[in-house]
């Protein structure tokens, strides 16, 4: 995906950050992320949608996935960067969704969200719901955009 890397400028260049991917191979961005992951010697954790052959190194992550599981960490690790690479707009219960992604992140954490562009306003919709701030959408190219919210520390448990 064009443009993806520009993502990185906002992610700050602390060695030990845990970043998240959640990815079904729809987009180009799994080795982009861990390329980018190796360069700041932060840990990947790579969520995957779909049966994997390729292992990137130490520092990655790897585990099956689903949207339906009941929590998308583990072993109370939260992250402080949270990457979508998935197609989801065919998620029934996206409500629900968000709520997971949200209890997945530090306070402060991003959230980036790579959508078509005619449901930009519908996930923005549902992120606001779940408490995000900051929501704000990221031009890819002419069909895609990332959609980028904030998890801040707020009042309604989600």
């Amino acid at each position: 995906m064009k443009n993806f890397e520009l993502l990185f400028d906002l992610i700050a260049d602390h060695p030990g950050l845990n970043i998240a991917l959640i990815d079904d191979g729809s987009y180009d961005c799994e080795d982009k992320l861990v390329k980018f992951c190796q360069s700041i010697n932060a840990k990947l954790y790579i969520k995957s949608l779909i049966p994997r052959n390729h292992i990137h190194g130490e520092a990655l992550h790897v585990e099956e996935f689903k949207f339906t599981q009941e929590r998308y960490n583990k072993q109370a690790l939260q992250y402080d960067f949270l990457f979508i690479c998935a197609n989801i707009e065919d998620i029934k219960d996206m409500d629900s969704v968000a709520n997971k992604i949200y209890r997945a992140l530090k306070n402060a954490a991003n959230l980036f969200l790579v959508v078509n562009k005619n449901m930009q306003f519908d996930f923005c919709t549902i992120l606001e719901k779940s408490n995000f701030v900051a929501l704000n959408t990221i031009d890819l190219n002419d069909e895609v955009n990332v959609v980028s919210a904030k998890k801040m520390h707020g009042w309604t448990k989600v």
